[in-house]
């Protein structure tokens, strides 16, 4: 069986999973669960998503946005007229973005979680990825009338060129969502769902999750991040038909879901537990920095939020429900030096359903002292 999927080719597209966030009483799956994940499609969010791009108005690192912009150039072009509709729109889109993307690492020392969603506000991607078509995300969007006749301008200009490049995504995509919502709404995974929101002390949620285009090229990966209360995800569209029939790439796949949703526990902890626990965490750690290791560090997730995440995520439900995959070569999270040093850790808390405490976050700072002084005396040993 094929245990890793990193070296698949791009082909044509992506598509990236959007998941956003509503809060709930009980889950309509499961009775006795309070979170769930359900996949869906629209049209609508995935023009959005794309011209969002191909525009470079979101708020996303810029290199992701540039592969939007050089395959709609490479493909139709941009004339005159086109550049003229798309600083219109770069200007309204800017004007309604009330948060813009950064790194967090110098900016929330005290805090090493992300931050609540609440304190995110981006109306139109909202108005867009929660309609059912156009007409409902333009009714739902309280901008100024010549604001909101520009963006139907915008879409009226380039309607034709989006629907010959996503294409009937719905009907391709359908078969591939109903085996990924069969899976998400099994009652071991809402159970597992429920025990991550339970250790976070967190609230009840409903994830949401809208399938959207994406360019692709230069070889495969997943990726994911947490948006303005949105999970995104991305798969290309060889991975369709081979996620429906490879159990290690459905399994991968399925992970990730639960990963990016995990986050979303986080973020929605209160906020003044966030603050306690990373000052409990820092008393065991002391000052942070980096741990060479082949997983990339690109803020303060790295030290605390990235390997619980993974931990939760991944680990302990391979290791509870799928053992077989517990340490094959789809799970990412062996790549983080702090998921070894965390899990012993965290596996007791996780299992008995307990809640992060203080003491529990002072352990993990503990940890990560010990591997960093490791680390240390090998670089010395080394440079010696």
């Amino acid at each position: 069986m094929v245990r890793t999927i990193k070296d698949i080719p791009y082909g044509f597209c992506t598509y990236v999973v959007v998941l956003f966030l509503f809060a709930s009483g009980l889950s309509a799956q499961e009775e006795g669960s309070s979170s769930s994940i359900t996949v869906k499609y629209t049209y609508v969010a995935d023009a959005f998503y794309l011209m969002d791009f191909v525009c470079e108005a979101s708020d996303f690192p810029p290199n992701q946005m540039k592969e939007y912009r050089d395959f709609w150039e490479e493909h139709y072009g941009i004339s005159e007229i086109d550049q003229a509709y798309i600083e219109k729109y770069r200007t309204i889109r800017k004007k309604h973005l009330k948060y813009y993307f950064k790194s967090e690492t110098e900016e929330y020392p005290d805090n090493l979680f992300p931050k609540l969603e609440e304190a995110f506000n981006d109306p139109m991607a909202q108005a867009f990825f929660g309609a059912a078509d156009f007409d409902q995300a333009f009714d739902a969007l309280q901008i100024a009338a010549d604001d909101l006749k520009e963006l139907k301008a915008f879409y009226q200009h380039f309607g034709d060129k989006i629907k010959r490049l996503i294409g009937d995504s719905r009907a391709v995509l359908s078969p591939l969502i109903q085996k990924i919502n069969d899976f998400l709404h099994q009652k071991i995974v809402l159970g597992h769902l429920e025990k991550i929101r339970v250790f976070y002390n967190s609230i009840p949620k409903e994830y949401t999750a809208r399938i959207v285009w994406r360019p692709a090229k230069g070889g495969f990966e997943f990726r994911g991040c947490l948006y303005n209360g949105y999970l995104l995800i991305q798969i290309s569209p060889e991975m369709v038909s081979r996620i429906e029939t490879d159990f290690d790439a459905f399994m991968l796949y399925m992970s990730i879901i639960i990963h990016e949703s995990t986050h979303g526990f986080s973020q929605n902890q209160p906020e003044e537990q966030k603050i306690r626990l990373t000052k409990r965490f820092l008393e065991g750690s002391g000052p942070l920095k980096d741990i060479p290791s082949k997983y990339p560090r690109t803020d303060v997730a790295f030290f605390l939020e990235e390997p619980l995440v993974q931990i939760l995520s991944q680990a302990l439900f391979f290791k509870a429900h799928y053992p077989e995959l517990f340490d094959s070569e789809i799970a990412f999270y062996s790549r983080h030096p702090l998921v070894g040093q965390y899990l012993p850790l965290v596996e007791p808390y996780f299992n008995k359903g307990r809640a992060i405490d203080g003491n529990l976050a002072l352990e993990l700072g503990k940890a990560y002292k010990v591997l960093k002084e490791q680390k240390d005396n090998s670089r010395e040993e080394k440079q010696s």
